[in-house]
C-alpha cells in the first residue's frame, strides 16, 4: 500500500497501464483530507500532483496536462464492461 504520494505523478498518461491507474487511484484515495464545515475537503494542489496537472499558478491548468488526463479517462473508458487487467 501506498503512504507517501509525494514521489508519485504521471509522466506520461498516454503510456499509463491498468496497473498504474490502480496506483494513481490509489494514491489520490490516501491523499490527507481537511475537514470544512460540513464537507470533507482534499486540497487542489495535492490533486493536481498526483495526476500530473500543471498549473499557471493561478486556477488555470496548462492544457497539454488537461489533454493527457483526458487521455487517462478516455482509455479507462474504452474498456467500460471489460475486466480489469
Amino acid at each position: 500500500m501506498i503512504t507517501d504520494t509525494s514521489s508519485v505523478k504521471v509522466e506520461s498518461v498516454k503510456m499509463i497501464n491498468g496497473s498504474s491507474r490502480h496506483v494513481l487511484a490509489e494514491c489520490l484515495r490516501i491523499l490527507p483530507v481537511r475537514e470544512s464545515d460540513s464537507f470533507d475537503m482534499i486540497y487542489r494542489g495535492d490533486v493536481e500532483d498526483v495526476l500530473g496537472l500543471e498549473t499557471d499558478g493561478d486556477c488555470l491548468y496548462t492544457a497539454e496536462s488537461v489533454y493527457q488526463l483526458a487521455d487517462l479517462i478516455s482509455s479507462c473508458g474504452d474498456r467500460v464492461g471489460e475486466a480489469d487487467d
